[in-house]
């Protein structure tokens, strides 16, 4: 017997696809799907309560919201750092999804069109250089064509955050777009 950690949602997943793999007859291999499916899914579910609850705590829900979507529009196609355990993950989301933008808010940080405009399209060059920061083996459509879909992506949101009549909104949505940036430089461990 090993003494590997094994989280509460793992716990959970693991007794419940058990309990619904005995009930319906599945093989072992199909139990052992949705187990894998239950984890992830309780493992997301529970990092996103931990997010919202931090960011409903400090009043700035929709600041988060608009902050998280970016993030994850750009982080979908430029990959980059993941952290190894779930709770380092669910720490370094709420840093990068809720403090930093409750510390723009605090300290009244806006940015005009101008200055969006300027830093997004510097985030753009940088995550057509760098992105996608992952094994090329692990990419089903390809690294040149993972790369176009993030700087795609990252043009869209750029001319989103152009749009936008609010100064606050666009902060938010930059901040999205550097906190998926700076994990791309972020090197792992082997």
């Amino acid at each position: 017997m090993t003494n590997e950690y094994v989280s509460l949602e793992e716990k959970i997943a693991k007794n419940l696809s058990q309990k619904l793999g005995s009930n319906l007859n599945l093989s072992e291999l199909e139990t052992a799907k949705i187990e894998y499916g239950l984890s992830t899914l309780l493992v997301e579910l529970i990092k996103l309560v931990f997010i919202y609850a931090v960011a409903a705590f400090l009043q700035i829900v929709p600041a988060v919201i608009v902050t998280h979507v970016t993030f994850f529009a750009i982080r979908r196609n430029s990959y980059g750092y993941h952290a190894s355990k779930s709770w380092l993950c669910t720490i370094q989301s709420i840093f990068l999804l809720v403090i930093v933008p409750f510390g723009a808010i605090f300290f009244d940080i806006t940015i005009g069109r101008l200055a969006f405009l300027g830093a997004a399209a510097l985030l753009t060059v940088i995550i057509g250089f760098k992105g996608p920061a992952i094994d090329p083996k692990r990419l089903k459509a390809g690294v040149e064509k993972t790369r176009m879909k993030a700087i795609v992506v990252s043009i869209v949101i750029l001319f989103i955050g152009v749009a936008i009549p609010s100064d606050f909104y666009r902060m938010c949505i930059l901040l999205g777009m550097t906190s998926a940036t700076i994990l791309l430089f972020i090197k792992v461990k082997e």
